[in-house]
């Protein structure tokens, strides 16, 4: 894997940026150990999966949603053959909105209320990850609106802590109980680093949070 995309990178079709191809590179390194699958000749394997089943394919995808702008780096690695685990892991599904295959998953039987691996719950990966349908979907097939991953954090947090405002009001809609949430707003007082934009997108879910009965006091 390491040699094809160093070839790539010295043709003269290749226009990745230097982090983009150095970022493959240390997935596709890290995910050859003891717990994935490695090629048969004892090099990274292309499709590899961490322990929660995701490929670098995944994470190239997920690291350029993030990034808010495409790398070019998964359309390097789909070329080489690269393929997402999302069938495969309810994890990568969830975190990558992919609902074709939480339908799959969840038709084979998949406990959407059980934790993933590390401990997370399909929930709050679509919530903090702001995929609606995705999220939509999991509360008709039956998952938990109040459910706590390993840190204890519910789905309603976690898109209030990630400024999703429009999964904010899905989850309220269907029954997240605001009331009994602990630190929302004191998620939402917390500016730091954060772009005028996002903070304008705190603000009104302060606003929204307030005026369907938060509590205002709540001390932390």
């Amino acid at each position: 894997m390491i040699s094809k995309l160093l070839s790539a990178r010295n043709s003269s079709n290749f226009s990745l940026l230097d982090e983009d191809i150095i970022g493959s590179l240390i997935w596709t390194s890290r995910l050859n150990s003891p717990y994935v699958s490695s090629s048969p000749n004892g090099g990274s394997d292309l499709n590899a999966n961490d322990a929660e089943g995701m490929t670098p394919f995944d994470y190239s995808i997920l690291t350029e949603r993030r990034r808010l702008k495409n790398t070019k780096t998964s359309d390097l690695l789909q070329s080489l053959g690269a393929k997402s685990g999302a069938e495969k892991s309810m994890f990568a599904a969830a975190i990558l909105g992919d609902i074709q295959s939480i339908k799959k998953l969840i038709n084979e039987g998949l406990d959407i209320n059980e934790p993933t691996k590390t401990g997370k719950m399909p929930l709050n990966l679509t919530a903090s990850n702001g995929h609606k349908r995705a999220t939509e979907y999991l509360l008709a097939s039956g998952a938990n609106i109040n459910c706590k991953d390993d840190q204890g954090l519910s789905p309603l947090f976690s898109a209030v802590r990630k400024s999703h405002m429009e999964i904010v009001e899905i989850l309220i809609f269907n029954g997240a109980n605001i009331k009994t949430e602990k630190r929302l707003l004191h998620q939402l007082s917390w500016v730091g680093y954060k772009e005028k934009e996002e903070r304008i997108k705190q603000v009104e879910i302060a606003k929204s949070l307030i005026l369907k009965g938060v509590n205002l006091n709540e001390k932390d």
